[in-house]
């Protein structure tokens, strides 16, 4: 079973793949984050987000998740 946190970095690599518009893939990682939020391993998100060049959806994602 993957982690919260891989699960997260799979799920915006789909959302970029996409072209940034699938709703559904940016509903999910809003639920997984609300969820899992006070258990996640930022460091760990932060360094495979900027890795995969994904880091500007990371920072997008835990803003709007906080809302």
């Amino acid at each position: 079973m993957a982690s919260a946190e891989d699960t997260i970095l799979r799920k915006l690599e789909w959302y970029r793949a996409a072209g940034e518009s699938s709703e559904r893939q940016w509903n999910d990682l809003l639920g997984i984050c609300r969820t899992a939020k006070e258990r996640l391993d930022f460091n760990y998100l932060h360094r495979w987000a900027s890795y995969l060049k994904l880091d500007d959806l990371l920072e997008r994602l835990l803003a709007e998740s906080t809302l």
